[in-house]
């Protein structure tokens, strides 16, 4: 599969659209692996060139009157170590009473880590992300282990009524 993104300008504004070609485009091959091309040659290779195409990767997450310690998990769906680049937890709605979120890479499902977010408050529903809103531990970025989990943690509190999505942004190799 290919296609060809051409510009075009019509009274002052551009306009985008998407054609087929087996020359110039982004090209998928049978392993998933998307090529950017121009003239038949790989002006960015995915293996050579150190780029990749950055995978964001959804986990909802929903708090309980049992939830306590680890309660929303993620094994490393790629089957090699990852980096988390960024996290973008998107709180809908807030714990109902005050509570602290710990959310990183553990070894296991249950393993607590704040390696992403650390002491978050789950009480304020509303968009947070590692970088801004990390806290002490929090970090830009994480490796994630072919064999490691995502994890979600009730660090302090009770995280009853709970509900959000982390979007983790990783660079798969």
């Amino acid at each position: 599969m290919s296609i060809r993104v051409s510009r075009e300008t019509k009274s002052g504004y551009a306009t985008y659209g998407i054609a087929g070609d087996e020359n110039t485009g982004l090209h998928s091959s049978a392993a998933d692996t998307i090529s950017i091309m121009a003239g038949g040659s790989n002006i960015l290779p995915p293996t050579t060139s150190g780029y990749r195409i950055p995978v964001w990767i959804p986990l909802a997450i929903t708090g309980g009157a049992s939830s306590s310690g680890v309660f929303a998990s993620l094994a490393n769906p790629f089957g090699a170590t990852v980096q988390i680049v960024k996290a973008v937890l998107v709180i809908s709605t807030q714990s109902s009473g005050a509570s602290t979120l710990d959310i990183g890479v553990g070894a296991n499902a249950s393993t607590s880590n704040d390696g992403l977010f650390d002491g978050l408050s789950g009480a304020t529903a509303g968009t947070y992300n590692n970088t801004n809103n990390g806290g002490t531990n929090g970090k830009a970025a994480q490796a994630w282990a072919s064999t490691g989990y995502l994890n979600v943690a009730e660090a302090s509190g009770n995280v009853d009524a709970l509900v959000a999505t982390l979007w983790v942004q990783v660079l798969v190799p």
